[in-house]
């Protein structure tokens, strides 16, 4: 194994919530973590920052007796490295994915994905859409033209946006509401300001207008979405995220008008903690129905 950053020890009250074994994946002198669990269909699960793999524990531990699920930390988030000077764009982590994939000889693949982790997973679809046997998104990115909540607008301030993020916890204070484990679990993969480089550069690298970096590489995902207009689809979105609104919501609708649409009233930011039943309900059918 190459020289890489030490990953987080995992305590005991959220190894007993998220029981499976880690795995990492060598890039260069780093490593990305992923647990792999299960044999049968693929399943590829992509988290949505500033979320892990824990955050589809559910799902995991549910789908696993009949699907080979594989959860991967991205660069920056998890258990997986957190290098300062790497490019966290969105071309980049695509890049990795698609290494990923192809070092565990992933096909016919279906993709739940949930915020970035969509945005990702379809950066990879596009290039691989004969690797793609249906797809579910949660709420996420609606490509080009993304409005960003003021919250984050002053967050892209030069001088400014680095400090509020590292500083104020904004995008991690809201696990302050679930139980003491579950906070414990997020809050595990940032321990320090130095951790939580990934969280800026989340946050800078969101297309929102032209001359944004990634926003050429958002547009190219765009323009190739009808490539997957086929495959079976599912939506599922909660409705009270105050990052992903319905005007995502709309959009996503728009790009996949044949999908399958849920909209789970009383979730939020993180739908898999607000509404863990009802999440696991609306895969299950969906699944079911997709299914050889």
């Amino acid at each position: 194994m190459s020289d890489h950053e030490s990953s987080p020890v995992i305590p005991p009250a959220v190894r007993e919530l998220f029981p499976f074994t880690s795995r990492f994946f060598s890039v260069g002198k780093h490593r990305l973590h992923y647990v792999d669990e299960g044999q049968g269909p693929v399943l590829l699960l992509m988290h949505a920052c500033p979320l892990w793999a824990f955050s589809f524990r559910e799902v995991i531990r549910t789908f696993s007796s009949a699907y080979r699920v594989i959860a991967l930390d991205q660069m920056g988030f998890g258990l997986s490295d957190k290098p300062a000077d790497f490019d966290y764009r969105l071309e980049m982590h695509a890049d990795l994915l698609e290494m990923f994939v192809h070092s565990l000889g992933l096909t016919d693949i279906t993709l739940i994905m949930h915020g970035r982790g969509s945005t990702i997973g379809m950066a990879y679809a596009v290039r691989n859409p004969d690797n793609i046997r249906a797809f579910v998104t949660l709420n996420a990115m609606g490509f080009t033209g993304f409005f960003l909540p003021w919250r984050l607008q002053v967050c892209r301030i030069p001088w400014l946006g680095a400090k509020i993020v590292l500083g104020l916890d904004l995008l991690t204070r809201e696990f302050r509401r679930y139980p003491e484990a579950v906070r414990a679990a997020y809050s595990l993969p940032f321990p320090d300001r130095e951790s939580k480089i990934s969280l800026v550069r989340f946050i800078e690298d969101i297309p929102c207008v032209p001359e944004d970096d990634s926003a050429q590489s958002m547009l190219e995902v765009e323009t190739s979405l009808w490539m997957l207009r086929e495959k079976p689809a599912s939506i599922i979105w909660a409705e009270k995220d105050w990052l992903y609104t319905k005007r995502s919501f709309r959009a996503w609708t728009k790009y996949f008008p044949e999908a399958e649409v849920h909209m789970v009233e009383n979730a939020g930011r993180y739908i898999q903690e607000d509404a863990p039943d009802e999440l696991i309900s609306l895969l299950r059918d969906f699944l079911e129905k997709t299914r050889c």
